[in-house]
Parts: structure tokens; sequence; C-alpha cells
């Protein structure tokens, strides 16, 4: 790659490209291939399960809303005495 005096990119190149080689190495097909491969395994590692957890711990907090819209008094806790029902 020939560059002016100052070190800039040339006119007629691409910065998209120039970025993706100088700073990630990506200089052909192949790596840049390896780089998408790589990133696809670390989305199914760690933010699929994360996911899944997610939606198992809403399921729970639903779960237990439901059960207290259904019946309050049960799953109140200990010696609690509800205000409304004093009078």
């Amino acid at each position: 790659m020939v560059t002016d005096n100052h070190g800039s990119i040339p006119p007629r190149e691409n910065p998209l490209l120039y970025w993706l080689r100088e700073s990630l190495g990506a200089t052909s097909k192949r790596n840049i291939a390896a780089w998408g491969m790589a990133g696809a395994i670390a989305y199914w590692l760690w933010v699929v399960p994360q996911q899944e957890e997610e939606a198992k711990r809403k399921a729970i907090v639903e779960e237990w809303q439901n059960k207290y819209k259904t019946s309050p008094g049960q799953y109140s806790p200990a010696g609690f005495k509800d205000p409304a029902k004093q009078q």
C-alpha cells in the first residue's frame, strides 16, 4: 500500500477495507470467514444460553405473580396484617 508523506489513506482506497485490514488483520476472504465463524461460535456459547436463562427467570416471575394474584394471603409473610382488612 502506498501512502503519502503524512501516512494518510490514499484517496482511491476504501476506508472500511483499510480499517479491517489494519485493525483486525483481515487480509483475505479466508481470514474474514474465520472472524465470522469465531463470532458465530461466541454468539452460540454466550448469548444464546443467557437468553434462555433470562426466559426461564421471566417465566418463574410470571408464575409467582399469577400465584399471588389468585391467593395473596397464602404467600404473605407470617404475622403480616393487611391494613385494609383491619377496619
